[in-house]
């Protein structure tokens, strides 16, 4: 999957652990946030979401998507 300007396709790629690391890397943090707020049972919190990192956030995708 190529990363678009399609927030919905991307997140829909995320959630199905579809996006690889550097697919992942090209979006904003915004954008990471967004995602991490769709997954069901991501490892944190809406608060912790909302202030974390871009690193954070990837890093909690790839082990999300390992479970």
């Amino acid at each position: 999957m190529t990363v678009g300007s399609d927030p919905e396709s991307s997140s829909i790629a995320a959630l199905n652990g579809q996006m690889t690391l550097d697919e992942l890397k090209a979006h904003r943090t915004v954008e990471l946030r967004n995602m991490a707020r769709q997954l069901p049972d991501f490892p944190m919190s809406k608060q912790n979401i909302k202030f974390a990192k871009k690193d954070a956030l990837i890093q909690a995708m790839i082990e999300y998507h390992r479970r």
